[in-house]
């Protein structure tokens, strides 16, 4: 039978670390983690101060992001894999806003150098953080939801 391998020498893998220690959080604090510890959900948390109409999301709405995640994290990575059998982070390289907000754009600005490396999948993740962050300022944590 084969077991999971958290360590390495005695030495915990820093993964098995970090969602150790953010299950054990969200456990006794529940969604109060996503504004402190989590800097795109407290961007979100104000941004959703601006003062303007607020709103509910659908909540067949609410479904969506399981398809999402089934999709873009579990079934690509294992069906579209490289030469050397690896899969590639498709949620990060298609839709994650959070890495192009706290990421590629401060990056860019700090090396303009980059920006000659700008393709399709940077100017879609832009336009997907636009839309979430207007969104979030009607529907409170929009893309935590």
């Amino acid at each position: 039978m084969a077991s999971l391998r958290f360590s390495t020498g005695g030495i915990p893998l820093t993964g098995a670390v970090v969602v150790g220690y953010l299950g054990f959080i969200g456990t006794a604090v529940g969604r109060m983690t996503c504004g402190w510890v989590c800097p795109f959900g407290f961007i979100q948390d104000l941004i959703h101060k601006i003062p303007t109409p607020k709103f509910h999301l659908w909540k067949p709405l609410r479904w969506v992001k399981y398809g999402v995640l089934g999709l873009l994290v579990v079934v690509m990575p294992v069906v579209f894999v490289d030469a050397s059998g690896l899969g590639h982070p498709w949620f990060c390289k298609l839709v994650c806003p959070a890495g192009t907000l706290e990421g590629a754009i401060p990056l860019l600005f700090l090396k303009p150098s980059l920006w000659g490396t700008v393709g399709l999948f940077f100017w879609n993740k832009l336009t997907i953080l636009i839309l979430i962050l207007v969104t979030a300022t009607f529907i409170s944590r929009f893309f935590c939801r």
